[in-house]
């Protein structure tokens, strides 16, 4: 027992030792969730270990692999269609192995209650939709029922405004809720509006709520609003839909907030998904950035397909390309002018010469590419110390660069643009440097000016 405290080794994570004469199937055998979690956290010491085990532990009665599917009583979705007619719609045809995967995926819904067979008047078909992993998804086309729903103006978060606040994450948690919209339900007499029909078996409605539905996205951020409001939660725990981070500075802090998340998970009967969660990182992903203590860093992986982009052959490559620039677009100085050649080539005016790749848009093209891979970490904003706003305007826009002095050093807080090219091109140059600090400008950080001068 002496040589496992020596190397810091316990009966509980002696499943994460590989053995050089295990083949890996034995050793996927021998594998626990919570070995799985804590093989890499070096950074933690020998009894922050044992505690992060215990933790994790305690998540795992909780998560989808020993539960099921959690089902929250706290809300319920509805479908409000006012006085619309119901919408009948015919199924679409698929190939047969496409209709093998919609039979098997509709038996697990069977199985997981999430829907139910049903005689209605509605009939919206249903399709098969690509994951991230190229896997295929169960999903319910209700467009043309979302054209007569009324629409819940609930908001969502700015995802800038969650990544200003990630401040100190020194431990930071990742919780993936399992299947989330499933877990809530539908209300009794909406739920025929969901109705679909599968070949050879019939007519089925959803019981819980199906990805797609217009208002889906607001009723669970609903959810994960009444579940994490609270001075407790406040700068710490952040909510986008359904996922879920949890920052500290300390370890000791990190334990007690997972402790109340936890607690509030199981009083919502919401269950998680293990696998995809991860637990005391150092670093981690989120929302398409990379998180840690030291601020935002582009995602590796996205910044690698932008850098492997093709060359556009035509105004939709150019727009899915800016698009996924766009993404980044705190990170590049100089964003608006570097992307004007490429933005001219979007336009859908019917006046619009035809498309053309000249020199300038490839130079533009390749230089976007070049800044995102060498982008460089950006720091989440202290409210409490003061800014630096460093500006200068071109012909093509207005540009700033948001700092602040952390620990004695000057680091970037974000790179800002402004496409104004219409109006900034009607001034002088002397006059463009007057008009780079007019106040509308300043928009894109009022926030963090404001919060900063009421602290």
């Amino acid at each position: 027992m002496d040589f496992w405290r020596k190397f810091g080794l316990f009966p509980s994570h002696l499943n994460s030792i590989k053995f050089l004469n295990s083949s890996d199937a034995q050793l996927a055998e021998l594998g626990s969730d919570c070995s799985e979690h804590l093989q890499s956290y070096d950074h933690l010491t020998l009894s922050q270990k044992t505690t992060a085990d215990n933790i994790i532990s305690q998540f795992r009665e909780i998560s989808y692999e020993e539960r099921g599917l959690g089902r929250t009583s706290l809300i319920t979705h509805s479908i409000d269609t006012g006085n619309a007619a119901p919408i009948r719609q015919r199924y679409y045809r698929m190939s047969p192995e496409k209709q093998r995967i919609l039979v098997e995926q509709l038996d697990e819904m069977l199985k997981d209650d999430v829907v139910e067979p049903a005689e209605s008047p509605w009939s919206s078909p249903v399709l098969l939709t690509p994951k991230k992993n190229g896997e295929l998804r169960f999903c319910l086309d209700s467009r043309k029922l979302n054209a007569v729903t009324k629409k819940d103006a609930y908001n969502l978060p700015y995802i800038s405004e969650i990544l200003d606040n990630l401040r100190d994450a020194k431990y930071l948690t990742s919780l993936d809720l399992s299947k989330s919209f499933w877990q809530i339900l539908i209300n009794e007499e909406d739920r025929c509006k969901t109705a679909f029909y599968i070949p050879t078996r019939g007519t089925y409605q959803f019981k819980a709520m199906p990805f797609g539905l217009t208002n889906a996205p607001a009723t669970q951020q609903r959810l994960v609003d009444i579940l994490f409001y609270g001075p407790e939660f406040e700068h710490r725990v952040f909510v986008f839909v359904d996922d879920i981070i949890i920052v500290s500075s300390t370890f000791e802090q990190h334990i007690s907030l997972l402790l109340l998340v936890l607690n509030k998970l199981k009083l919502a009967n919401l269950t998680i998904n293990l696998k995809k969660s991860q637990f005391f990182r150092e670093k981690l992903k989120y929302l398409g950035y990379v998180v840690d203590a030291n601020g935002l860093h582009a995602d590796p992986e996205k910044v690698d397909a932008i850098k492997n982009y093709p060359t556009p052959t035509n105004r939709k490559e150019v727009r899915r390309f800016l698009g996924a620039a766009s993404w980044y677009r705190r990170f590049i100085p100089n964003f608006s002018s570097l992307a004007s050649p490429l933005n001219k080539l979007t336009s859908q005016s019917k006046k619009a010469p035809p498309f053309e790749w000249s020199k300038e848009a490839d130079t533009a093209f390749t230089q976007l590419k070049e800044c995102l891979v060498s982008a460089s970490v950006l720091s989440c904003p202290d409210y409490t110390q003061p800014f630096q706003i460093h500006t200068d305007a071109s012909n093509y826009g207005i540009g700033a660069v948001l700092t602040q002095d952390i620990n004695g050093e000057e680091r970037v807080i974000a790179y800002m643009r402004s496409l104004n090219a219409f109006c900034v091109n009607n001034f002088a140059h002397p006059n463009k440097e007057y008009f780079k600090s007019y106040p509308w400008f300043l928009r894109p950080i009022r926030s963090i000016e404001e919060k900063s001068s009421s602290d």
